[in-house]
């Protein structure tokens, strides 16, 4: 069903789209709204499962890995057989996140692997797994994943900037475990306060906020994403995939 909300809603939505931390007090300068009206707006829109979460953009390459995509047909597969796969694909550990599609392909599979050797191990280990079912597939290697707004929640033209990326090479930054608990913490939660982390981290408030910024500076955290359900705001995602030919560097 959906959701008829209104433009101070919408600017709220454009504005933690992409900054999802943002303060309340930096919100309200931006949108000319209370804190208290912004706070209850959010809640509401958490309770209507409109806002289903708060997300990282991990750049992925700085941990030591590369991202390969991989388009499913899907054969023989009843709905409870469809709920184990999606248990299993949920609990991979080197699934990145999946999701059901309609069209040529039934499954986007985003798969984290060291190198070309390690995700044909994975795949040849999905397959295995579920021979009769994961069959035909097409596999495509993220280079670059570029995260834009979505300014058109406001009908705006979206002003040209660098957007957030995923896409180094690979070069496996030095983390310690506390580092790995952060982005842990904040790829559950990307508005968790740093409060909230102190007694899981085993750190205090500021030391905390100082090594999430220096992940920061080091690319490692890219940014902060709402999950927005656009669907119940009458938009339909689509994904269009394009086959260039003689493409050269002035595109």
């Amino acid at each position: 069903m959906v959701q008829k909300i209104d433009n101070k809603i919408k600017k709220i939505l454009t504005e933690i789209d992409y900054k999802a931390r943002q303060p309340l007090t930096t919100l309200s300068k931006k949108t000319g709204m209370s804190q208290q009206l912004i706070n209850y707006y959010i809640k509401n829109l958490e309770k209507q499962n409109i806002i289903r979460g708060y997300r990282v953009i991990l750049e992925i390459g700085k941990l030591g890995y590369f991202g390969y995509r991989v388009f499913f047909q899907l054969q023989q597969v009843t709905p409870e057989l469809e709920d184990k796969l999606n248990t299993y694909f949920n609990d991979h550990y080197n699934v990145l996140w999946f999701v059901s599609t309609q069209g040529w392909f039934d499954l986007e599979v985003l798969i984290m692997a060291r190198n070309d050797i390690h995700f044909d191990n994975i795949l040849k280990e999905m397959i295995a797994t579920w021979p009769t079912h994961l069959t035909q597939y097409t596999i495509s290697i993220s280079v670059i994943n570029y995260h834009l707004n979505r300014a058109y929640l406001l009908d705006k033209k979206r002003d040209f900037v660098l957007p957030h990326f995923i896409g180094s090479e690979p070069e496996k930054e030095q983390l310690d475990d506390v580092d790995y608990k952060i982005l842990t913490l904040l790829s559950e939660d990307a508005r968790m306060p740093y409060f909230r982390m102190e007694k899981k981290v085993g750190l205090g408030y500021n030391a905390i906020k100082d090594r999430v910024q220096k992940l920061e500076k080091r690319g490692i955290l890219q940014g902060y994403r709402t999950w927005i359900d656009t669907f119940k705001l009458g938009y339909k995602y689509y994904k269009v995939m394009l086959t260039f030919q003689f493409l050269g560097q002035d595109l």
